[in-house]
C-alpha cells in the first residue's frame, strides 16, 4: 500500500489568458503480488484518482479583446486498476518476460472525463541479466483516450466557439499514440549498494484530425535513476524492476 502527496503545475488549455498555476492533490494504491509457481508471478494493483484545483487558472476571450474573471480549473489523473504476469523460465532465470493490463478510468477525472474516453493499456516487456548488467527492452500499445465531443463544457466552463473551441482544447491535451518503444540499461553495484538504471523510449507518431483542429503527435525521452541499498543488502546481487511508462498520466 502507497499514499503520495503529489503538486502539480498547470497551464490549462482554455482560448484565454492562462498562468502557470500550481495545486496539490492526494493519491493512494493498494497491490498484491503472489507467486503462482517457481518462475511465474502474478501482481494486481488499484490506485485511487488524483484530483487537483488550480486556483485563478485562466481568464477566457471575450469579443472586443476582453477577457472574463479569473476561473479555478479542476483537473484529475484517473484511478487505474492493473494485472500483470511475469515469468523468469527461460535462459536459466536470466530472462524476466513481463506483461500488464491497466485500466485506466478517465470517468472519473476533472477535465479530461469531458474530452477522453476510459482506456486500456497493455505493456510488454523483457529483461536479460548477465552478470550485473540488466538489458531491457518494452512495447506499449495504449487506445487512442480521445472521446467525441457531446458538450461544450470542460471542466465546468463554457469554452468559446463551441465545438470547435473544445476540439482545440481536445489538441492540447491530444495523447494519441497508441504505439511506444523503451530500451533499457541496468548495472547492480556500480559503486557498493548502489544500482545505475538508464532508459529511452519513444512515442511513434500518430495524427488525427478534429474538425478544424489537425492534430500530429510524436515524443521521445531520456530517463535514468540510482538506487541505494542499505545494511545486509547492500552487497546483493538483486534484479532491478523493468522501467515503466504510464501513458495515461501524460505523454
Amino acid at each position: 500500500a502507497t499514499a503520495s502527496l503529489g503538486q502539480g503545475f498547470y497551464d490549462a488549455p482554455y482560448a484565454g489568458i492562462g498562468a502557470m498555476t500550481p495545486a496539490y492533490g492526494v493519491r493512494g494504491s493498494l497491490g498484491l503480488n503472489y507467486q503462482v509457481t517457481e518462475n511465474t508471478f502474478l501482481g494486481v494493483y488499484y490506485q485511487t484518482a488524483e484530483q487537483f484545483n488550480f486556483k485563478d487558472a485562466i481568464r477566457l476571450s471575450l469579443l472586443g479583446n476582453n477577457f472574463s474573471k479569473a476561473f479555478d480549473v479542476q483537473m484529475g489523473l484517473p484511478d487505474n486498476v492493473g494485472i500483470g504476469l511475469a515469468n523468469n523460465t527461460l535462459l536459466d532465470g536470466n530472462l524476466l518476460l513481463a506483461v500488464d493490463v491497466l485500466y485506466k478510468n478517465w470517468d472519473n477525472a476533472a477535465l479530461y472525463r469531458d474530452v477522453y474516453r476510459t482506456q486500456w493499456v497493455l505493456q510488454t516487456g523483457a529483461q536479460y541479466s548477465s552478470g550485473r548488467s540488466r538489458y531491457r527492452v518494452g512495447y506499449v500499445f495504449a487506445e487512442n483516450p480521445l472521446s467525441p465531443i457531446t458538450g461544450v463544457n470542460v471542466g465546468g466552463i463554457a469554452v468559446q466557439d463551441a465545438v470547435n473551441g473544445v476540439n482545440y482544447l481536445q489538441a492540447q491535451v491530444a495523447v494519441i499514440n497508441q504505439h511506444r518503444i523503451s530500451a533499457g540499461y541496468g548495472m547492480v553495484d556500480v559503486l557498493p549498494g548502489m544500482n545505475l538504471d538508464l532508459f529511452a523510449g519513444g512515442m511513434l507518431q500518430a495524427s488525427q484530425d478534429l474538425a478544424a483542429t489537425s492534430i500530429s503527435v510524436n515524443s521521445y525521452y531520456l530517463g535514468g535513476g540510482v538506487t541505494w541499498r542499505f545494511g545486509s543488502c547492500a552487497g546483493a546481487r538483486t534484479t532491478t524492476s523493468l522501467p515503466t511508462y504510464d501513458s495515461a498520466d501524460g505523454p
